[in-house]
């Protein structure tokens, strides 16, 4: 088996999750970019599939909502 072709030596993608939790699919396409982003920085820090989602998933729903402020905030016209 060639490297390309071994799953171990690749890094997870982010297709990888496929079920979000309900909270952030109720904040909508935002909260799931944060999401992907913070479970794919796990998974290349050489945490499990199961440890960067639970990561994730306990990213309060505040903090997406901080967030979605943020990026609101700076798309606005100055």
């Amino acid at each position: 088996m060639t490297q390309e072709n071994n799953p171990s030596t690749k890094p997870a993608l982010r297709s990888s999750v496929t079920s979000y939790p309900a909270e952030v699919r109720r904040l909508g396409s935002r909260a799931i970019q944060i999401f992907d982003s913070l479970y794919q920085s796990d998974i290349e820090k050489g945490h499990t599939h199961a440890e960067a989602y639970f990561y994730a998933a306990n990213y309060t729903p505040e903090r997406y909502r901080t967030e979605q402020r943020q990026l609101n905030t700076s798309l606005e016209p100055t």
